[in-house]
């Protein structure tokens, strides 16, 4: 259970999840999903996250100036991304689809017991990630699921408002193959993956916790519209 008033600390780099020696903390922004592990905060005091080096140079550290606002309680379950010395680069969703990334020290994360981790065949249900992206699993034939998704993107607050965005959907039935769920939409129809052409959108889905990462090639909308990020399932 997350804590209110929960804030995006976000950053324009994937070096911390790349392993790269960066102060940063990114958002899940694609790359490869093996990279990202599962993670609970341990029992004991609320746990704060820790600025990153773009909001004060001096941090991560533990120290009271790279304190953040944002927390977790004990049990949260987090995606860890990356390290940088002693600290984890996480995200957290909350069951609006809200998005918190951040610093956390990696001594109070534990692995997730069994139970907490996902079902092989726990797709179903409707999907939120920040900004404005959801997902539609439901079931279809043989195993697979029909697939629909939208996203969209605003230059600004005030744009959203006036309805001047960028839009991006998807449409598509497929099946899990060793726990990711991949497909690609070309002007014939729906293909495989790997098998994309240059302009069309390909999309790849894992299953993590509480959690639904998600990939694509950037060509699922109009300009900056993606569907890559951590998603949450809908009142959950």
């Amino acid at each position: 259970m997350a804590a209110t008033a929960l804030i995006v600390l976000a950053a324009v780099t994937p070096a911390v999840a790349q392993g790269a020696e960066s102060a940063l903390c990114s958002r899940f922004g694609g790359g490869d999903f093996a990279a990202v592990a599962l993670r609970q905060v341990t029992l004991g005091e609320n746990l704060y996250f820790i600025k990153a080096e773009d909001e004060d140079t001096t941090c991560p550290a533990n120290t009271e100036n790279c304190l953040g606002k944002s927390y977790l309680v004990p049990g949260d379950q987090v995606l860890v991304m990356g390290m940088v010395n002693e600290f984890a680069c996480t995200a957290f969703v909350d069951a609006k689809g809200a998005v918190t990334t951040g610093f956390l020290p990696k001594s109070r994360l534990e692995e997730s017991p069994p139970d907490r981790l996902a079902a092989a065949d726990d797709w179903e249900g409707t999907w939120k990630s920040e900004p404005l992206a959801t997902l539609k699993l439901m079931p279809g034939k043989r195993g697979a699921y029909a697939i629909l998704g939208d996203a969209v993107w605003a230059s600004s607050k005030e744009s959203m408002e006036q309805g001047s965005v960028n839009t991006g959907e998807l449409r598509g039935e497929a099946a899990p193959v060793d726990g990711v769920i991949s497909f690609a939409m070309s002007q014939n129809g729906q293909v495989e993956a790997a098998e994309a052409g240059e302009f069309d959108c390909a999309i790849w889905m894992r299953r993590l916790g509480p959690y639904l990462l998600v990939k694509d090639n950037l060509n699922c909308g109009g300009h900056n519209v993606t569907f890559s990020g951590v998603y949450r399932r809908k009142g959950k």
